[in-house]
């Protein structure tokens, strides 16, 4: 069973706080929880979202909804046999492409979206699209809501839980200005936020790997 909110305010009342300090911890919890979705692609913020393009239209909105927290990729979906379009920041988009072909609506200059760009909350692709063409957006998604009652939980899995109550402890000694325990707990979150970080890319197959020396290998190249 997942831990719940109010089992971890309780964790960090028992260093020493009291009923008291509740809805600070409520505070400090969900500020902690804040910045660790913020500070990493974690595999549980993956979503995905289809974009569908209309014909003769450049830009497609992005979903508001949950928010596009970090960008993955644009896989295409449709019938029609499609390549992935390429990613371009908005410079390249509007400087290095043709200016009559990035503003026209006439018919030859649509296709089939080769390139797109994300600006202003939009998806622009390039060619304009001559036809309706559907992708998979794949992506890290932002908070929605934070947990509000005793019940509530995060969406990270149990054993990274304990980062927040580290960050919300951290946030505690500020508060009391007692920088050497501030220091400890700011130490000890980073730490652990590192150690999560190392875990999730091995879980996304991130981590290099390497082959194994051969059983008669001497060891001869390591000496010189």
């Amino acid at each position: 069973m997942a831990t719940t909110y109010k089992q971890l305010q309780d964790r960090v009342l028992t260093y020493g706080y009291g009923e008291v300090d509740r809805a600070n911890v409520k505070s400090w919890l969900n500020e902690a929880y804040e910045d660790i979705v913020r500070s990493f692609r974690w595999p549980w913020l993956q979503a995905t979202q289809t974009i569908t393009t209309v014909a003769g239209t450049q830009a497609v909105a992005i979903p508001a909804t949950p928010p596009v927290l970090f960008f993955g990729r644009l896989k295409p979906t449709s019938s029609v046999e499609l390549s992935e379009p390429r990613f371009l920041s908005e410079m390249d988009f509007r400087e290095y492409m043709p200016n009559r072909q990035f503003t026209s609506t006439v018919a030859a200059d649509r296709g089939v979206p080769a390139y797109y760009s994300i600006f202003e909350g939009n998806l622009n692709f390039y060619p304009v699209p001559d036809a309706v063409y559907t992708f998979s957006l794949r992506y890290w998604k932002g908070i929605t809501t934070l947990p509000s009652a005793d019940g509530d939980t995060y969406l990270c899995p149990d054993p990274y839980l304990d980062a927040l109550v580290i960050n919300a402890l951290s946030r505690a000694a500020m508060r009391e200005n007692d920088m050497s325990k501030y220091q400890v707990y700011v130490a000890q979150y980073t730490a652990h936020v590192a150690q999560m970080m190392r875990n999730a890319k091995s879980e996304q197959g991130e981590t290099p790997k390497r082959a194994a020396m051969p059983s008669a290998y001497s060891g001869r190249y390591d000496r010189e």
